[in-house]
């Protein structure tokens, strides 16, 4: 899996997947020789997340860059910030690369999983910030007719503060054409966390995102999942009945 973004130097994976991998860059500014642009670059340590995606047909390209373009478009506090976007081919190969902010306190699905381990519970008043944050981007998203549909706490992002949260992975986000603000039928995102509409295959609408933010903040305070049944159709039933695990 090659590394090489044009503009910014690889400095470790922060994660990798069967479609691609998440990477720590360092923008490079100044490629000129003289010694103030040599100095100015070595000085310059921003770091970004950078998300590589595989792409192995037209469609993946098209996604990928749907997803930046989505990113571009927003600009609030409570999302990770755009930076860049490009293609690289290597041979017959290729992938994309989107820059963004990096958040470098880890996500919240690591940090339940540091407080389940150490057997701790996170204090109710922490995890009532974290959550109005994720509520202020969805806000900020369904104002301009976006959903997100794929929220949980694996797309909600800490900084070193330990505080400060940011929603990102907007990979299945969709812009919503119609004027009464329901998108298609199509089961888009984790099936843990889907809506009742998606199960009875109807359209859905941002509440989607709402449903998928109370299993989000569920986690973060009793440290599994409301709904874990062991196959897909006891998922359908307990997302239908409302049947929430107590244990």
């Amino acid at each position: 899996m090659f590394n090489s973004i044009p503009g910014y130097t690889f400095i470790s994976y922060l994660g990798k997947g069967a479609f691609g991998a998440a990477l720590l860059v360092e923008r490079n500014i100044g490629k000129c020789d003289c010694s103030f642009f040599r100095k100015r670059r070595f000085l310059d340590k921003r770091q970004y997340a950078a998300k590589q995606i595989l792409l192995t047909s037209q469609q993946d390209r098209d996604d990928a860059k749907k997803e930046a373009e989505v990113l571009k478009s927003l600009s609030s506090n409570f999302i990770t910030r755009y930076t860049d976007f490009s293609i690289v081919q290597v041979g017959a190969s290729s992938c994309c690369y989107i820059v963004m902010e990096f958040c470098d306190g880890g996500d919240l699905r690591g940090k339940i999983q540091y407080f389940k381990e150490s057997k701790k519970a996170i204090d109710d008043s922490l995890v009532v910030i974290w959550m109005a944050q994720v509520g202020m981007a969805l806000s900020y998203c369904h104002n301009r007719n976006i959903i997100h549909r794929d929220l949980k706490p694996e797309n909600i992002f800490l900084m070193k503060d330990g505080v400060t949260c940011k929603l990102g992975d907007f990979g299945v986000a969709k812009a919503l054409a119609f004027t009464n603000g329901m998108t298609d039928t199509m089961n888009i995102g984790t099936p843990m966390n889907f809506c009742p509409e998606l199960f009875n295959s109807q359209a859905y609408s941002n509440s989607a995102d709402i449903w998928a933010f109370g299993c989000a903040l569920f986690e973060a305070k009793f440290f599994y999942h409301p709904m874990s049944p062991q196959d897909g159709s006891q998922l359908n039933f307990a997302t239908l009945s409302g049947m929430v695990r107590t244990y």
